[in-house]
């Protein structure tokens, strides 16, 4: 069994390991804001107030856009003033509070920078030549690869101030896909992110033309602020998947992945006011175009006064009161089963006796009665 002391402890250390601060973890996103989330180890029990700020800022703002999830706060975008070229290459201060709590942290972004994937287009005069417009081109160094009826991809490195990379032409029976992708050059403070691929660029065609077709699962949904869309395309060559909402939007990303001849094409928006938004959908390829307006669906959970999801937070203060109460109580019955167990020693009993003592001569008289 362990120590008494051992017990105690645990009990004065329960609430300590109770709550643990969450972790702060930066990006600046395409020099337009800075991306900072605090759910790496999970979603946060409580709904924390978030501050960011470069060093020799003036003033110190709480965060105007949050990210949530289940309607609990766990990541916030900062617009970011790409006016001040040198801002990345300061100290960026984040803050989290919750009541007492506080938890503050430095970053370093200048090398923590992730840009959009460059929109793209291809030409086939003399050669087959991809072309991208990418932010800061001198400062920006690029990745191009492609492949032909469905080969593996061949990748080569286009150095900064290039925005254009061009192959042998193919033969009209070919099929030829060009991709592109970018990050910030080691000459102007070289990032550690690359972008996303771009959409894919389709040219020629060996094999009929399948239309392009958007699929029943495309979906959006809407938690909070945070609007995510799920656009699904088939078709032959392989669609291009675009979104007209976004030549309104400044702050959005867009992950694009391929399987076979599907394209599956991940929005992820902040919104204030959705209800005067329509969410678009337009997949294209050789053989046409195709538009679909996808239904918004709007996720909500209920929730206490404090922000907070009441069943499961229930559930875990009792478990762990319950476990708290029983460790403090073992202590106390271990003293009592010991004491109980003590046997007295022979000399400290004590006897008594209901024999008549024998009584003196002397004093007879007194226990007669007179005659």
């Amino acid at each position: 069994m362990l120590p008494t002391g051992l017990f105690l402890l645990l009990c004065l250390a329960g609430h300590v390991f109770a709550k643990e601060l969450p972790d702060v973890d930066c990006l600046l996103v395409h020099l337009k804001y800075v991306h900072c989330s605090w759910n790496k180890q999970g979603t946060p029990e409580v709904n924390y107030t978030f501050y960011g700020w470069f060093h020799g800022d003036e003033v110190v703002s709480e965060c105007p856009t949050y990210l949530s999830e289940n309607n609990i706060n766990t990541g916030c975008n900062q617009p970011y003033d790409d006016s001040i070229s040198v801002r990345r290459f300061t100290t960026f201060y984040t803050r989290l509070v919750h009541g007492e709590d506080v938890h503050q942290k430095e970053h370093y972004l200048k090398d923590k920078v992730k840009l959009n994937p460059p929109p793209a287009n291809v030409s086939d005069q003399i050669y087959l030549c991809l072309t991208w417009t990418q932010i800061l081109p001198n400062c920006v160094e690029s990745e191009a690869r492609y492949r032909i009826s469905d080969s593996s991809w061949e990748t080569s490195r286009v150095r900064p101030g290039m925005q254009e990379y061009c192959i042998n032409m193919p033969s009209a029976k070919s099929l030829v896909e060009l991709q592109v992708r970018s990050k910030m050059d080691s000459a102007c403070g070289g990032s550690l992110f690359w972008s996303e691929w771009s959409e894919p660029v389709v040219w020629g065609s060996n094999k009929s033309t399948v239309y392009p077709m958007i699929l029943n699962s495309s979906k959006c949904e809407l938690q909070s602020v945070v609007l995510t869309c799920v656009c699904i395309s088939e078709g032959f060559p392989l669609p291009t998947i675009r979104w007209p909402l976004l030549k309104n939007q400044a702050e959005y990303s867009v992950t694009t992945t391929v399987s076979n001849h599907t394209v599956n094409s991940t929005l992820t928006l902040t919104v204030k006011d959705h209800s005067n938004i329509s969410i678009e959908c337009v997949s294209s390829n050789e053989g046409g175009e195709s538009k679909a307006d996808i239904i918004i669906i709007t996720s909500e959970r209920r929730e206490d006064e404090h922000g907070l999801s009441a069943v499961p937070l229930l559930t875990v203060v009792a478990v762990v009161s319950l476990t708290v109460n029983v460790l403090c109580m073992i202590p106390f019955i271990f003293l009592w089963i010991t004491r109980k167990k003590v046997k007295p020693k022979q000399e400290d009993r004590t006897y008594m006796s209901l024999k008549k003592t024998e009584t003196s001569p002397e004093y007879d008289v007194i226990g007669h009665p007179l005659s």
